[in-house]
């Protein structure tokens, strides 16, 4: 991630998670099958990516603590898809139900673009 604006990459996946995430919500056909393999290839280098950017911004002598938040924050991956079943449920439609991941995605890419802009503020 040298090359490339850590915050601009998630920015962009966070972009493409959601265009694809709507196309598996509202396209019913097989290819939102094909969407929504290419969201979980997206899901390993943002998970890798966010990890390692959220230790930069702790204190050295916290970053061990951190990083063990960091994973135990997992349990969001345990938590939304309850959420997403329980959407599901409600109105029906276990495909319009990944709804439910559009609005997760589109706060990684809000919250990055803000950290970009509060970077380019400062910088």
């Amino acid at each position: 991630m040298t090359k490339f604006s850590v915050n601009k990459v998630l920015l962009a996946y966070s972009i493409i998670g959601c265009i694809l995430i709507l196309y598996v919500a509202f396209i019913p056909n097989l290819t939102a099958i094909y969407a929504a393999v290419a969201i979980s290839i997206l899901l390993g280098p943002c998970w890798a990516t966010i990890y390692a950017e959220t230790l930069k911004s702790v204190e050295k002598k916290y970053t061990e603590t951190a990083g063990a938040i960091i994973v135990m924050s997992i349990i969001g991956g345990a938590f939304m898809p309850a959420v997403q079943g329980f959407v599901s449920d409600m109105v029906g439609s276990m495909q319009f139900s990944f709804i439910v991941n559009f609005f997760c995605f589109a706060y990684i890419g809000w919250y990055f673009y803000y950290k970009m802009k509060l970077e380019n503020k400062e910088g």
